[in-house]
């Protein structure tokens, strides 16, 4: 059985790459069953696009649990009184995280862009191997 599979696939340029690696190995194994769990919206994407019916032909929905189904499948891999439930009524309200904008001048193609970011924006062009020149505002 293999859940979340949903992660196989990257909303990218590429990112077909872990999936399509994940369904050539289970086509090569026919001595095996295999039980997969996705995220509905991707299936229905994938389903149109790559035709993913095709690699697993028996789909089964799994119908939406009342809270109190839930809570007894939850309560059921425990001993009585071993766990219990409590409202969120009693839940501390403190805030632990200030968000801080952070303006960030971006020269782009002769063009200066003010992007206003929550202090990520070098890790995203990092990651995406953006290569900029990020001049940042001087104090004032």
């Amino acid at each position: 059985m293999i859940d979340d599979c949903h992660f196989l696939y990257l909303r990218k340029i590429g990112g077909f790459g872990i999936l399509e690696a994940f369904l050539n190995g289970i086509s090569a194994s026919n001595d095996h069953l295999f039980i997969t769990a996705w995220n509905l919206f991707l299936w229905n994407y994938l389903e149109g696009t790559v035709n993913i019916g095709k690699y697993f032909p028996t789909r089964i929905d799994l119908p939406e649990l009342k809270d109190s189904e839930i809570k007894e499948c939850i309560l059921s891999a425990y001993k009585p009184g071993e766990i219990t439930f409590v409202n969120d009524i009693n839940v501390n309200k403190e805030k632990i995280i200030d968000v801080v904008r952070h303006p960030v001048m971006i020269k782009l193609l002769h063009k200066t862009l003010i992007w206003y970011s929550l202090g990520s924006i070098l890790l995203f062009l990092r990651q995406n191997s953006i290569k900029l020149k990020i001049k940042l505002p001087q104090k004032t």
